[in-house]
């Protein structure tokens, strides 16, 4: 079933690029159609920019990727180089959702190690499960 899902809209994709294909070029000349073309990918980015910072499965979220967005839209004004954009977002989302840094905490320190404790079949019932 997931196949013929898969293969109707593979389908329906090539029928949608061979639709764009087959306008006449009368038509993609009309100066309102090449602004509006020139927008479509813009707009769709920024949508995508923004359902990819702003939420967290069904639920809005402001954390520090939207800090890291506010730094890459400073570094863009600014007219710094792509990938100084791209490392100063990242290092500040980094900076931003890593714990700071700090003693361990005596919980962590005080855990039982793998191993230890009573093993299978030691100290438990048979049929609970519990100590015995």
């Amino acid at each position: 079933m997931i196949w013929l899902a898969v293969g109707i809209t593979g389908v329906a994709c090539y029928l949608l690029k061979l639709a764009g294909l087959s306008v006449p070029p009368r038509v993609l000349e009309r100066p309102l159609v090449e602004r509006i073309a020139d927008f479509i990918p813009v707009a769709l980015l920024a949508a995508l920019i923004a359902v990819q910072v702003f939420s967290r499965g069904h639920s809005l979220a402001i954390d520090a990727r939207a800090v890291g967005l506010g730094v890459a839209v400073v570094l863009l004004v600014l007219r710094a180089p792509f990938l100084v954009v791209v490392f100063g977002a990242a290092t500040v989302v980094v900076r931003q959702a890593a714990p700071p840094p700090g003693p361990p905490s005596p919980r962590a320190a005080s855990s039982p190690s793998r191993g230890a404790g009573p093993g299978p079949g030691r100290g438990r019932s048979p049929r609970s499960g519990r100590a015995a």
